[in-house]
């Protein structure tokens, strides 16, 4: 048996993994227009979901979809948060509520964004989400939930993301991002 060499994989933290695109070629580049040009005849034409994946999400038993959150200026800039509008979608396809439980984490203006780092400084840099106290004094922890964000490239944020919300009781966490970056040895 061999060592599983990918950085994702950490046992028990995240229970599925799912896409609705892979992020290569012609996809990559239509994806990453629509991050920042959405609009409601792109939204249909990106946000169509397919069958299997819709049943796929059903059968995973959750009881909420979180998104990931996103810092405030950034979202300004693209007029909204891409993973809250994917989890929107989301949520009649699934009949699931969408639960805002984590929060940005502290703006620090001499941190880069993901997308703006390495591949080794991005599963370097420490991201700390804060868990948002107000909404779950109204409201408990889900047991199951499906986290959401637009793309998965390292898949760091959603493993820390996945950390907070374990440490807050959540035993069953489950992916979809819209796009989904192979794996690409980069030794």
């Amino acid at each position: 048996m061999k060592e599983c060499l990918h950085p994702w994989s950490e046992p028990g933290l995240i229970q599925s993994y799912t896409a609705q695109y892979l992020l290569v070629g012609q996809c990559y580049q239509t994806l990453k227009r629509w991050k920042i040009h959405h609009g409601l005849l792109f939204d249909q034409r990106v946000l169509n979901p397919k069958l299997e994946i819709r049943e796929r999400l059903r059968q995973l038993r959750a009881e909420a979809i979180v998104p990931i959150p996103q810092e405030f200026s950034r979202s300004w800039d693209l007029r909204g948060s891409r993973a809250l509008r994917i989890a929107e979608w989301l949520s009649p396809q699934t009949r699931l509520p969408v639960l805002p439980i984590l929060l940005a984490p502290p703006k620090n203006p001499t941190r880069q964004r993901q997308a703006q780092l390495s591949m080794r400084d991005r599963l370097a840099n420490p991201i700390r989400f804060e868990v948002n106290e107000e909404l779950l004094r109204i409201r408990s922890v889900p047991s199951s939930l499906i986290l959401v964000d637009d793309f998965f490239t390292t898949g760091h944020t959603l493993r820390q993301a996945a950390r907070t919300l374990k440490a807050r009781g959540v035993q069953s966490i489950h992916i979809f991002c819209l796009g989904l970056r192979p794996a690409v040895n980069r030794r």
